[in-house]
């Protein structure tokens, strides 16, 4: 990760590696996929994060579902948007 627009050190949020990252629509989670190199599936995972002023501090990352998914998931945000319904601020 790394602050927008000005730049600046990069800071990595996950333990293992992962790719595709997506903020959640609540700003409460950055998802991501980690892949396992020795089989062909991922896990989806999220870290918690807070955000004021210029801090930024993100939780541990953890598996969002203990399924993991082969290839690829149609519909991903669909899914996401019915397991974690936007609250209503």
């Amino acid at each position: 990760m790394q602050a927008f627009p000005n730049g600046g050190a990069t800071r990595q949020i996950s333990d293992d590696g992962g790719t595709f990252p997506a903020w959640s629509r609540n700003g409460h989670d950055l998802f991501f996929w980690q892949f396992d190199e020795h089989r062909p599936q991922s896990q989806l995972m999220a870290a918690s994060y807070q955000a004021r002023g210029e801090s930024f501090v993100a939780d541990k990352p953890r598996a969002w579902s203990e399924r993991r998914l082969v290839s690829f998931l149609l519909n991903f945000f669909d899914e996401l948007h019915r397991r974690v319904p936007l609250s209503s601020k």
